[in-house]
This record gives structure tokens, sequence and C-alpha cells, in this order.
């Protein structure tokens, strides 16, 4: 059979596999636990496999534990669509999910069509994307960039992926030469509103963000909340709340708020008690954008605002910094 291809797409059927992917790993209180090297992801990847070879592909896990069909010639240029089937906790049925399986129906309606493509056409679903053991394990190691000497405190993953049949030692044998890859396609979600504010079905990425995570530990009193007027009080949270607000503020005003992002996600108050006030807090602080340059306007911008909040409140201020 041959012809348009795009005719032999079918949209029920993929809204199936997504249905049927999103029962690996669900929970009664909703989403999906579906981590790396979990019994749920291999139980996901072991259907998916056979998926694969239902619509006439080759398919594999190789030493980073990716999983990939392959259609066509089995050596040479490739075109690669994917993404990733992992999931973290609570995690959505369309997240990464949705460029697999589209990948996979692409690769039904080929074999349909009858077609010989004259490169070879492979989905891939990378391993721990997610970041259970290691962000970005399968595509880091299919790009030729992950070395086990690479990964700290490698021996939980060494132990999940030997539960799973695979030599951790052994990652670096999944890269690939990348020259021969004509081209990679993902299809994603958005994960934002902003497509659907413009009322547009689909947008090209043109950009992937970096992203600095940072934490930020206020000190100042713990003393007894109901003794100690508000006046004689050195509140750590009252001054975490008045620094992540002055660093928004901040960033619409330096014209910054549509060039990235910057999110205080999480909070640890100590002692951690209503008749306490709060002597100490550790705010995780996270910025992203598409340069380096950006990040570093926006991460000094956060700095500044908890200095600043610090200072005003006779707190003292330390930045714990992760990673870029």
């Amino acid at each position: 059979m041959s012809g348009d291809i795009r005719a032999l797409l079918n949209l029920d059927r993929l809204l199936g596999d997504i249905r049927t992917l999103a029962g690996f790993g669900a929970v009664e209180a909703g989403g999906i636990d579906r981590p790396a090297f979990s019994p749920a992801i291999v139980d996901a990847e072991e259907w998916l496999m056979q998926a694969m070879r239902q619509a006439g592909m080759t398919a594999r896990r190789d030493g980073a534990g990716n999983i990939i069909g392959r259609l066509g010639p089995q050596t040479g240029r490739t075109l690669i669509c994917g993404s990733h089937i992992d999931t973290v906790r609570g995690g959505g049925s369309l997240d990464g999910t949705l460029g697999v399986l589209a990948g996979l129906e692409c690769a039904r309606a080929i074999a349909a069509s009858g077609l010989q493509p004259s490169a070879g056409f492979e989905v891939v679903a990378f391993a721990d994307e997610e970041g259970a053991y290691h962000g970005l394990l399968g595509s880091k190691a299919m790009a030729g960039a992950l070395e086990p000497d690479d990964i700290q405190d490698s021996g939980a993953l060494a132990m999940a992926m030997l539960a799973v049949g695979l030599d951790f030692s052994a990652v670096s044998k999944a890269a690939r030469k990348l020259d021969e890859v004509e081209a990679y396609l993902e299809l994603h979600i958005e994960q934002g509103p902003v497509l659907e504010r413009l009322g547009l079905d689909i947008g090209i990425v043109d950009a992937i963000v970096g992203m600095d995570l940072s934490s930020y530990t206020l000190t100042g009193k713990a003393r007894h909340s109901g003794s100690t007027p508000m006046a004689d009080r050195q509140d750590a949270l009252v001054c975490a709340a008045s620094a992540i607000h002055s660093a928004i503020a901040a960033m619409v005003e330096e014209g910054l708020a549509d060039a990235g992002t910057m999110t205080f996600g999480n909070l640890r108050v100590s002692p951690g008690s209503t008749n306490v006030v709060p002597g100490q807090v550790i705010v995780d602080s996270e910025v992203r954008a598409p340069n380096r340059e950006t990040i570093a306007a926006l991460r000094s911008i956060v700095d500044r605002a908890f200095q600043n909040a610090a200072g005003q409140a006779g707190l003292t201020t330390v930045r714990g910094r992760n990673v870029i």
C-alpha cells in the first residue's frame, strides 16, 4: 500500500496507546509513579518494545537503558523521533509519553504505506530523563557525554541498573556516532499556557533553557512568640517572604520578566512551630533562561534581594550554590 502517509495515522490508536501506558504505575490518588528502573517502568518498556515489534520495527534496550525501535535500514543514516516514558512522582500521562507514542504511530504509518525508507527511522524512549538517579542519563549516554566516573554517588544507580539486567560500568557503550544522525524530532506538550492563550495548536522550540538552583539560609533569632514584641523580632520567615517579593518585583522592573523564570519552590523553617519565632529559614531558589547572561542577571537579582532583606531586618544570609 502506498499514498499519503498522513492518511494512515490513527489518532484513536494513539490515544489508546496513551491510555494503556498511563496504566503502568498509575496510583489511586491520581497521577503516575513510573521512575527509571522501577518495576512499573520495566513493564511499560516491555509493552513498548512489543508494540514496536508489532509495528514492524526491531526493538532493543541499549547499555544505558534506552529503548530503541528501528524501521528501515538497520545501519547508516538515521532519523530519531522520541522522548521519555519515565515520570516524576504523580506525573501526567502526556509528559514525554506523547513524543514516544507519536513516533511509534508514525512508524506504523510508514510501515503500512509500503514505502521503503532510505534511512533508518528510530523511536527512542530515553532512560531516566526525570532524574530518579541521574537526570538525562540515557540521552547523555547516547550523545557520548557520559562516563561512569561522571556520576556522583553512583552506587544506587548501579544497583538499580543491575536489577534490570544492565551493567552500570558499561553505560558509555550506549554512545552513538552522531554524524549518522540526520535529525532528531520530539513532539512534546507545552507544559505552560502560552500556546493556549495565543490560540495556537503547536509551536517550534528555538531554545532550551539552562537552570541555576541555589539555596539561601537566613538566620535570625528563635524566640518565644508570645513574649517577643513584633518590633523586637528577627523573624527569618518574614525576611524570606520580603526577599522573595522583592526579587520578583525587581525582575519585572528590570525588564526580565519575559526573558526567563524565577521560582522559590521550597522553604525549610526552623524550629517550625507557631509558638516560636522562626529563627532560620532555608529557601530553594531556581532561575531559568536560554542563555548564561540572563541566568547570571536573574541570580544577581535574587542575591541582592536576600542581602538587602537580611540587612534591613538584622539577619545574616548565606547562599549555597548547587548547579547550573
